[in-house]
């Protein structure tokens, strides 16, 4: 099998088609793991392959490393996210509650109805009610600065503005509007916000 081989590589070799190496290889008679073909001036040995074995694992152990990087990156970014999104969501649940509880403090079950008939136009009840509404002035003009702001979400002012608003057209809330000079953004306004 060598005999060929070694044959053909001195031919090779004389034409100057094989580099000194690659006679070296062939004459030593060690099996290489290419073909010998014309146009290959040098044959690589096992020592060789084992070379570029390591350089070919590191380069995925490379690119391997490389690829979680990014995946953790990716992941860090994503719960970062997650964590901000968290946060304002139980900020926005706070504010909801703060002033649920504020609104529930102003108008109690108790006066309802007095509330109910004194927006509908019944006068009886404006005198003791003044306290109350203006009371609730003041929260809506507290949310509608907050939500200005930006510390209570638009979202959530599209739940609470309609009440608000058609509270404040009420004869009632004008009365008292007027009566305090009440410099009252949302009674004039559209909604804008």
């Amino acid at each position: 099998m060598f005999g060929r081989a070694s044959q053909r590589a001195r031919t090779w070799r004389n034409k100057g088609i094989l580099s000194g190496s690659a006679w070296y290889n062939l004459t030593k008679k060690e099996p290489c793991h290419r073909a010998v073909t014309p146009g290959i001036y040098s044959l690589t040995s096992r020592r060789t392959h084992t070379s570029l074995g390591v350089v070919m694992l590191t380069t995925l152990t490379t690119i391997i490393t490389s690829i979680v990087a990014v995946i953790t990156g990716i992941a860090a970014v994503g719960g970062f996210l997650f964590g901000v999104y968290q946060y304002r969501r139980n900020v926005q649940l706070s504010t909801f509650r703060v002033y649920a509880d504020k609104y529930n403090s102003i108008l109690t079950p108790d006066i309802y109805d007095k509330w109910y008939n004194a927006l509908c136009g019944d006068e009886e009840n404006w005198t003791e009610l003044t306290p109350t509404m203006i009371a609730y002035l003041n929260l809506i003009w507290e949310e509608s600065y907050l939500v200005r702001n930006g510390v209570i979400s638009k979202l959530l002012w599209r739940i609470w503005e309609p009440e608000a608003r058609a509270t404040i057209n009420t004869d009632f809330a004008e009365h008292i509007i007027e009566r305090y000079q009440y410099h009252f953004p949302l009674a004039s306004q559209p909604s804008s916000i």
